[in-house]
């Protein structure tokens, strides 16, 4: 067993005096200079530079489904809250490249040249060999946030709604204040875009998804409690851990995919959802139930 009950347990009763669990994770990494190499693999949030954010870090960004081929994929960098999947772990910049890396950390994914007034977009394949851009460099930010930037600009990102009917994606934009309407009405009006910077969040031991990871025994003992009761987590909806017996190897495997999920809904969820502050309520409440029944 990875851990007791007990000890997890007590774990988490240490750790709630923390203000919140997000708290627990942010490692604030900036680089001085512009960078074609960021030394920590991250996530890309799109933080408003015209109007004020619910938080400081941004709305979280994945991978959205963009279309494929025979042995390809296409994905483009939108919003999680409009297509809340994730099949990617984390990105990394790599001598001037944008990969992101998939849960099984497959490497077969890059990021495309932003055409003129085009979408941020991802290429996948094992098949076919592509030249990836290597423009992408990482800057400083004025926040706790190094930024992304194309050949060396980072103001020139913008947020796009969709009008497209159905299940529409808000992505990212390099250079454009509009795009075209996707609602196939005749006559509709451009989309407007905002603009904004595309924060590097760098990613937290817990999530890097490999056995020799360092995670804080706080954090892995309030996540593995957390999923391994879906009663606890499902007014979420997040996907629970479903290795049992829970070992170190298996944990190092599963956990990633419970923090990706629980990491951005929690920050969905901020600024008035409260539904994330009640699940965390009720978990101290059974843990802490567990520690008295136990002793």
């Amino acid at each position: 067993m990875f851990l007791s009950v007990r000890f997890l347990a007590a774990l988490l009763v240490a750790a709630s005096s923390s203000t919140t669990f997000i708290t627990a994770f942010p490692v604030h990494l900036t680089v001085r200079s512009s960078e074609t190499t960021f030394a920590q693999n991250f996530t890309l949030a799109a933080l408003n530079t015209t109007l004020p954010n619910a938080n400081s870090t941004g709305a979280p960004l994945v991978l959205g489904a963009a279309g494929g081929i025979d042995g390809g994929s296409m994905e483009v960098t939108s919003t999680y809250a409009s297509y809340p999947y994730n099949d990617f772990f984390s990105l990394g910049l790599v001598d001037g490249t944008l990969h992101a890396y998939s849960k099984q950390q497959s490497l077969h994914t890059s990021a495309s040249v932003p055409l003129l007034h085009g979408s941020l977009d991802w290429f996948t394949s094992s098949i076919y060999s592509t030249d990836p851009s290597t423009a992408f460099t990482a800057i400083s930010g004025t926040g706790n946030f190094s930024v992304l930037t194309f050949n060396g600009t980072a103001d020139l990102w913008f947020l796009c709604p969709s009008d497209m009917p159905g299940s529409p994606q808000n992505s990212v934009y390099h250079n454009t204040s509009t795009i075209p309407s996707q609602s196939g009405a005749p006559g509709a009006s451009p989309v407007q875009c905002y603009s904004v910077i595309l924060n590097m969040v760098p990613r937290p031991a817990a999530c890097a998804g490999t056995a020799d990871d360092a995670a804080s025994p706080n954090v892995v003992a309030f996540l593995l409690l957390f999923a391994m009761d879906p009663a606890l987590h499902a007014p979420l909806n997040l996907r629970p851990l479903s290795v049992r017996p829970i070992s170190e190897k298996n944990v190092a495997k599963q956990l990633g995919n419970f923090v990706e999920d629980f990491q951005a809904r929690t920050t969905a969820a901020q600024g008035g959802n409260t539904a994330v502050t009640v699940q965390l309520q009720k978990l101290k409440d059974a843990m802490q139930e567990e520690l008295e029944r136990k002793k």
